[in-house]
C-alpha cells in the first residue's frame, strides 16, 4: 500500500498579514494556505499579493518545517484572480500548490490548469467545490487534471447557495457526496473550517464525524484550532493497536477469512486495518 499524505489539517493564513507567516510554518499544521481570497478584503488584494511574493522571494522559505504551503488564488475568471495567476507564474524555483476556489465544471477546471502549464507552472493543485454545480459535477471535476491531489469543501459557500444553513445536518448530503466522488478520483477530501473558534470541544466532535464520513482531513482558521484537528484524523494507540491484531489474525488465516473476537474478518476490512497502519506509522505514531 502506498504511503498516504499526512493532510489532517490546513491552516488559511490571510496573506495581508505577513507577521504570521513565520507563526503558521512553525505551528502544527500538515499545510498551510497563504490566503487571497474570500480571507483578505478587496482593498488589500494587492498588498496580500506582494507579501505572498515577498515570502516566496526567499527561495527556501516554503519549504520551512516541511510544511506543505499552498496558495488560494481568487477565481482566475476575476480581475483579482487574473493578478493572482500572473504572480503565481512569476515565481521561480519548486512551487507550490496553488488552490483554486469555486471551480464548477470539468471543462473549466482543465482551462485553468492548462493555462497554469503553458504559464511554466508544474505544482500540485487544490481546489474547493463550493457551488451547487461544483457539487453537481464533482465526480466529473475531481479526474479533470492529473496534478490534483486534494478537494476541499466549501461548506459555507455552499450553504448559501443551498439556502441551508452551514450546520452538520444541512450539509450532510452535500458532504457525503463529495466524500464519494472524492474516494472514486482516489484524492484526499478536507472538511471546511469549523467557524466558532473558542468552541474546542464541538470542533473536535465535528472533525471525528467528519473522519468517520471519509474525510481525511479539515481546516483551520486560528492555530488553536489544530491540536483538536490533528488528534480526530490521527489513529488512536488503541486502533494500532486493534489493527496490527486484525491484520496478523488474517495474515495467518490459510482460507482467506477469519473470525476475531467473534467477528468476521476479510479482505476489505483488512484493507481498512492496513490504511489505519499507513496513517499511523505517516504521522510517526507507529514503526
Amino acid at each position: 500500500m502506498t504511503e498516504p499524505a499526512i493532510r489532517r489539517s490546513l491552516l488559511f493564513v490571510p496573506a495581508n498579514r505577513p507577521q504570521l507567516f513565520t507563526k503558521a510554518l512553525a505551528g502544527s499544521a500538515d499545510m498551510v494556505c497563504f490566503e487571497l481570497e474570500d480571507g483578505v478584503g478587496p482593498d488589500h488584494k494587492d498588498e496580500a499579493r506582494a507579501h505572498m511574493l515577498s515570502f516566496f522571494a526567499d527561495a527556501d522559505s516554503h519549504t520551512a518545517a516541511g510544511r506543505q504551503i499552498l496558495m488560494r488564488i481568487n477565481h482566475p475568471a476575476t480581475d483579482a484572480g487574473k493578478a493572482d495567476i500572473e504572480a503565481v507564474l512569476s515565481l521561480h524555483g519548486p512551487a507550490a500548490g496553488v488552490m483554486i476556489p469555486k471551480v464548477s465544471s470539468a471543462e473549466e477546471l482543465q482551462t485553468i490548469d492548462a493555462g497554469l502549464r503553458t504559464g511554466g507552472f508544474d505544482g500540485p493543485l487544490f481546489i474547493l467545490i463550493e457551488t451547487v454545480l461544483g457539487l453537481e459535477h464533482s465526480f466529473d471535476i475531481l479526474r479533470a487534471s492529473e496534478r490534483l491531489e486534494m478537494v476541499l469543501f466549501g461548506g459555507v459557500d455552499l450553504s448559501t447557495e443551498l439556502r441551508c444553513t452551514p450546520g452538520w445536518e444541512p450539509l450532510l448530503y452535500a458532504r457525503q457526496r463529495l466524500v464519494h466522488a472524492a474516494a472514486s478520483a482516489g484524492i484526499d477530501i478536507m472538511d471546511m473550517p469549523y467557524l466558532n473558534i473558542s468552541d474546542t470541544d464541538g470542533l473536535y466532535q465535528e472533525a471525528v464525524s467528519a473522519a468517520h464520513l471519509g474525510f481525511t482531513g479539515k481546516a483551520a482558521i486560528h492555530p488553536a484550532q489544530l491540536d483538536p484537528i490533528n488528534k480526530a484524523f490521527t489513529p488512536s494507540q488503541e486502533q494500532v493497536s486493534y489493527a496490527k491484531t486484525v491484520v496478523a489474525a488474517y495474515q495467518q488465516s490459510p482460507t482467506g477469512v477469519c473470525v476475531l473476537d467473534g467477528r468476521l474478518v476479510e479482505k476489505p476490512v483488512v484493507d481498512r486495518m492496513k490504511r489505519v497502519l499507513a496513517l499511523a506509522r505517516a504521522a510517526g505514531k507507529t514503526r
